[in-house]
């Protein structure tokens, strides 16, 4: 078994198990775990199941993997503080509510972009102003940024 750490400084463990799975199963990851453990602690996003409230997603991008550039999704359970990685694999998307989405962050500006769909449009003040809405001509939300994004507090 392989004990992994988040950016949140969690113990996450990998089993034997669920390694075979990933390597077996995902033929893409094959010598590729080590890709877990980066993307635990440096994660482009984290984002919460919709389906599992204690499940977490953590997605980083890899400009060389076994097959091309891609989004490496590293899924984790939390049951009462006992965090497990039950699949990881690449995928060269990220969708969200069938949309591809680009997300792009600036670690040394800490600034977070997500666009949900290419189309144009502009940016425009919140409420927040760390936070910026992208809108397209008729008012549509199209994405959105968050300037100092590392200062925001987990609210789970």
């Amino acid at each position: 078994m392989r004990i992994f750490r988040d950016i949140h400084n969690r113990q996450i463990r990998l089993t034997e198990e669920r390694q075979e799975h990933i390597e077996n199963d995902h033929p893409e990851m094959r010598g590729q775990i080590h890709k877990i453990r980066y993307t635990l602690l440096d994660p482009y996003i984290i984002v919460r199941s919709r389906t599992d409230e204690n499940v977490e997603l953590f997605y980083k991008f890899y400009q060389h993997t076994p097959v091309k550039a891609k989004y490496l999704c590293v899924v984790v359970k939390n049951l009462s503080n006992d965090l497990f990685v039950i699949t990881a694999y690449d995928q060269k998307r990220w969708n969200f509510m069938g949309k591809e989405i680009k997300i792009w962050y600036d670690k040394e500006g800490d600034y977070l972009e997500i666009i949900f769909e290419k189309k144009a449009g502009y940016f425009r003040e919140t409420e927040n102003d760390a936070v910026m809405e992208k809108i397209d001509e008729e008012g549509n939300i199209i994405g959105f940024s968050i300037l100092k994004v590392s200062s925001l507090e987990n609210s789970s």
